[in-house]
């Protein structure tokens, strides 16, 4: 019961510290690389709390999901695959790269593609619609 409310805590720091920092990087202009590391920091931070977290006692926690409405499930599920694929991953399908061969038979790489990611202001609603279906909740994990 303990970690339970400790995983319930925890996931309200990452999601306010995500919170934060969207926050912040709406009043910034994007393209430097401290902009764009600081947006994906907010989104590891918001899947945080979906994904398994192992407690003292070898339970898992993750926190279920809130009501969402279609088009708020596909932005959390595009922010997880982003999670999985992406940014705390280095899988190779999403930037559907290819080798070209130079003049000189060199390879070089290109990338075609990355997936497109949701703007500042979409995952700033998200944040605030978990957020608000937690404090709601607080009492259902509060230690007895």
């Amino acid at each position: 019961m303990e970690d339970r409310f400790i995983h319930y805590e925890e996931s309200i720091n990452c999601l306010n510290r995500a919170w934060i920092t969207i926050c912040e990087l709406e009043e910034i202009e994007p393209g430097s690389q401290v902009w764009a590391a600081a947006y994906r920091m907010t989104i590891i931070e918001y899947c945080k709390p979906f994904k398994k977290s192992y407690g003292k006692s070898k339970n898992t926690y993750s926190l279920p999901l809130p009501e969402f409405s279609q088009k708020m499930q596909e932005l959390h599920e595009t922010l997880i695959s982003l999670r999985d694929t992406v940014l705390a991953h280095s899988d190779l399908g999403p930037i559907d790269a290819k080798i070209v061969y130079g003049y000189k038979h060199e390879p070089l790489l290109i990338k075609n593609a990355l997936p497109k990611f949701p703007s500042p202001a979409e995952i700033k609603k998200i944040i605030e619609f978990v957020l608000d279906d937690l404090y709601r909740k607080k009492t259902e994990y509060a230690p007895r």
